[in-house]
């Protein structure tokens, strides 16, 4: 995508006209700018890069302009605003920073978004912003624990709960695991009712829930 600029902004400037501040705390790895530059690639730059008018350095938006440098952009859309003093904007700066990394991620919610969403089969999941997207990292289980068609009794049709966990799902043999492998709509239905499940068995993971379930059978 060629430069874009979907945000509110007071001005475009080139960026080797943007002062960092050599103040500023917060230190940015390699992946999150990569990510994020990828991100402004696919979406555009959609936050400004904040400036300010008495002393002409960076207040906000260390990040985004190492974002747009890996990206090879030549502008960026900034906003200049006044502080009343240096302490005010260096304190503006400090809490930028530090506010977001008190907020937390809602798993569940993103889970229950991804099934009303509709994205395409080729669409990059890590322009939600989370590296290395993989929906089991996201559900915190790991790979060889994924069990599929656990529910209450009856509560997947005829036959029990067994006969179901053994007919559900394309089960692949590897090193003497077995993975059941979902479309991403029933995997997600499954996850719901093992969760329920954990809560009632008092269990922590998949395996140790086949293992409540097989000695009350």
């Amino acid at each position: 995508m060629p430069e874009a600029f979907k945000c509110a902004h007071t001005k475009i400037i080139p960026i080797t006209e943007l002062k960092p501040n050599p103040r500023n705390p917060n230190i940015h790895s390699e992946q999150q700018v990569s990510l994020l530059a990828r991100i402004m690639e696919f979406q555009g730059q959609r936050a400004p890069i904040i400036v300010s008018n008495q002393t002409g350095l960076i207040v906000k938006g260390h990040g985004r302009l190492e974002a747009l440098q890996k990206a090879g952009w030549q502008n960026a859309a900034v906003d200049f605003q006044d502080y009343q003093s240096e302490e005010h904007e260096y304190a503006d700066m400090v809490a930028d920073n530090e506010i977001a990394k008190l907020a937390t991620t809602d798993k569940d919610r993103i889970l229950e978004s991804l099934k009303d969403l509709e994205f395409g089969d080729d669409f990059d999941f890590e322009m939600l912003g989370i590296p290395d997207f993989n929906l089991d990292d996201l559900l915190g289980t790991e790979e060889d624990e994924v069990v599929g068609a656990i529910a209450e009794d009856g509560d997947l049709g005829e036959g029990s709960w067994k006969d179901n966990l053994r007919a559900s799902g394309e089960m692949i043999g590897t090193s003497g695991k077995i993975v059941l492998m979902y479309e991403r709509d029933h995997y997600l239905q499954i996850v719901d009712k093992m969760s329920a499940l954990f809560k009632k068995y008092e269990v922590q993971n998949a395996s140790e829930l086949v293992e409540k379930l097989l000695d009350n059978a």
